[in-house]
């Protein structure tokens, strides 16, 4: 009981998280938001949020400004729309764009909020195990990636 107020506030935080990834869920089916975040160097990140899916992308050339652009969907280009699936990592010239479903997001912070609840206790033995486990799978990831 050492840091409750701290796992009551994580759980607040990740909870109103949910909510807000929610109304966007809901949101995204009318509206095209779009985030651009200007770097001090030559790279913008800008994220996505359209038809059920996000996307975050990075690319090289930026735009020169920071905002938030909301268009309806039936006057948006639907030629630059996210098409690609519901989980997809994408390189179009330069440009990364991760593309993911607003309920894995959703799902993601729940997880996280109910996290701190769970009664676990690691040694440092299973510690080093789980990391070996989860090197082991980024490595066989990027094996087949490159094959």
């Amino acid at each position: 009981m050492k840091y409750r107020k701290l796992r009551i506030a994580w759980s607040a935080v990740c909870g109103i998280l949910c909510l807000l990834l929610i109304a966007f869920w809901v949101r995204s089916y009318r509206w095209v938001d779009i985030v651009s975040l200007d770097a001090p160097g030559p790279i913008v990140a800008q994220i996505t949020s359209i038809r059920g899916l996000v996307g975050a992308s990075i690319d090289a050339i930026s735009p020169g400004y920071w905002g938030w652009v909301s268009i309806r969907t039936d006057s948006f280009d639907s030629s630059r729309a996210l098409s690609h699936g519901q989980f997809a990592v994408l390189d179009q010239n330069g440009r990364w764009t991760v593309i993911v479903p607003h309920w894995f997001l959703i799902a993601l912070s729940a997880a996280f909020s109910s996290a701190p609840w769970l009664p676990y206790k690691f040694s440092l033995r299973t510690l080093l195990i789980g990391m070996t486990v989860v090197a082991v799978l980024l490595g066989a990831i990027i094996y087949a990636a490159r094959s």
